[in-house]
């Protein structure tokens, strides 16, 4: 969080975040139609308790890209160590994203 002109700007990363929650234990949930959402849940929860503890009056969450971005270009080992992201996990992105959106939240990704 950060103060520019008496106003305060908050920054999420999103995608970490998320990865965060999914790896928390208990977070194993699903929604009516079996698709994962424990990532997504805690995601919705943590921003919202953001937002009321903060109150910013600025407030937007960055993604991590998945496609290769600048910073591949300028360090060709970013992200080799890496893991693929679970599939359970790839759907809750969306999810997030979706809430976002109905909050009137920006997100950004960089390519």
């Amino acid at each position: 969080m950060i103060s520019l002109a008496g106003k305060t700007v908050c920054v999420v990363d999103a995608s970490g975040l998320i990865y965060q929650v999914f790896h928390a234990p208990g977070m194993e949930m699903t929604n009516a139609q079996g698709e994962p959402t424990g990532a997504a849940f805690g995601f919705v929860r943590d921003v919202l308790g953001l937002m009321r503890k903060l109150s910013p009056d600025y407030l937007l969450c960055a993604y991590d890209m998945r496609a290769k971005t600048f910073r591949s270009e300028l360090y060709p080992e970013y992200k080799a160590n890496r893991s693929a992201t679970p599939d359970d996990l790839l759907l809750q992105f969306d999810f997030t994203r979706e809430f976002l959106k109905a909050v009137g939240v920006p997100a950004l990704g960089v390519v």
